[in-house]
């Protein structure tokens, strides 16, 4: 700006102040397929910048895990965050469900603007399936008719019993009753055979 220059020796300070710009950043965290009995599931999530971890205040620490306890469906906001590229983390072993692939997106780097930036860390749940193979032996006797057997798959979880079985277009059902059913049928005549 103006100064006045006199005789003799004049001065003037030019200070530059600077200020650190900060933004928001407001995570949400979303579940797909998640199993009726894990509905109260807890999930860790925490943000970092290199090898600093930020609290919601905006603070920054050295040490400690830093871990932000979220629900399903639940967001959080970690406020005064300096502009940046930073590192969203799931802690993904209390995550995991046993019996269920766990498919984590949303996490990894973010960029932190000013304002209010946001982010969704989605949880997809897919359950693990395998294959029974049913084996029925018959021996001892010689049968004059065509002998049919019927068995009854079951799986109980949470509490829920779930049957399966084959439907009458042969695919594979699945219900809360027990009428599901595989079918074995073993011929006339036959003595000692194993049938798959």
């Amino acid at each position: 700006g103006e100064v006045q220059v006199n005789t003799g020796t004049n001065t003037a300070t030019i200070k530059n102040k600077y200020t650190q710009e900060t933004g928001t950043l407001s995570i949400t965290k979303t579940t797909e397929d998640l199993p009726s009995d894990s509905s109260a599931k807890k999930f860790k999530i925490r943000v970092k910048k290199d090898n600093t971890i930020y609290t919601q205040s905006g603070a920054a620490v050295s040490s400690g895990e830093g871990w932000v306890e979220f629900s399903s469906n639940d967001t959080k906001q970690w406020e005064n965050l300096p502009v940046g590229k930073y590192i969203i983390e799931e802690d993904k072993g209390p995550a995991g469900i046993t019996g269920y692939a766990l498919d984590v997106t949303g996490d990894g780097e973010v960029q932190v603007n000013t304002g209010t930036n946001t982010a969704t860390i989605k949880n997809k749940y897919t359950q693990k399936k395998g294959k029974l193979k049913l084996k029925k032996t018959v021996s001892g006797a010689t049968l004059t008719a065509d002998k049919t057997y019927y068995f009854t798959v079951s799986q109980t979880s949470g509490g829920t019993t779930t049957y399966y079985g084959r439907g009458t277009d042969g695919k594979l059902t699945a219900g809360t009753t027990a009428v599901q059913y595989v079918e074995v049928t073993v011929e006339a005549g036959t003595i000692n055979k194993e049938v798959v």
